[in-house]
């Protein structure tokens, strides 16, 4: 299945999954402390209307470039041993979402972003992780001044929320 398929399936999914979603919400959400016991995570902003930004971690330099109005983000996740497992990243000149894999292991996420359009219409992007020591990115367009909304799921159905960022494009 290329790229481009999985994506307009992603799409579809969410569209029928949104309403079982917000079902689920009034309900409350299901525990996901199983899954990630003693897990945790750190998250950073910067405005990047007036600067050339840095946010570095031990696995790199993080530089976000001056975007007027935009604020950039940053989320990284430590085991329960407190080693780096992975961050994700909102870069708002470009729209670039980059996702990284810090460990060798079979662990991974999985990175939904949304947003609206100028017409109000939502839009959805899906990340599938990068193999283990490695990062993938996608170069979204979005309006600017648009509110960025990423999810990270333990798995790939969207079933076990982990964590949620904003930016703004």
């Amino acid at each position: 299945m290329s790229a481009r398929t999985r994506k307009i399936s992603r799409t579809a999914l969410a569209a029928v999954a949104a309403p079982l979603a917000l079902g689920a919400a009034v309900i409350g959400p299901a525990s996901t402390a199983q899954a990630h016991d003693g897990a945790w995570s750190s998250s950073e902003w910067r405005d990047t209307s007036s600067c050339w930004c840095e946010l570095p971690d031990e696995w790199d330099g993080t530089y976000f470039q001056k975007d007027k109005g935009g604020e950039a983000a940053k989320m990284r996740f430590y085991t329960a041993g407190d080693q780096l497992a992975g961050k994700v990243e909102f870069h708002p000149q470009g729209e670039k979402v980059y996702v990284y894999d810090t460990l060798a292991n079979s662990d991974a996420w999985y990175v939904q972003v949304s947003w609206t359009d100028d017409n109000g219409r939502s839009k959805y992007a899906y990340i599938d992780p990068p193999s283990g020591g490695n990062y993938t990115y996608e170069d979204l367009s979005i309006p600017d001044g648009h509110t960025v909304t990423i999810k990270i799921f333990d798995d790939g159905w969207g079933d076990d929320h982990f964590r949620t960022i904003h930016g703004r494009a």
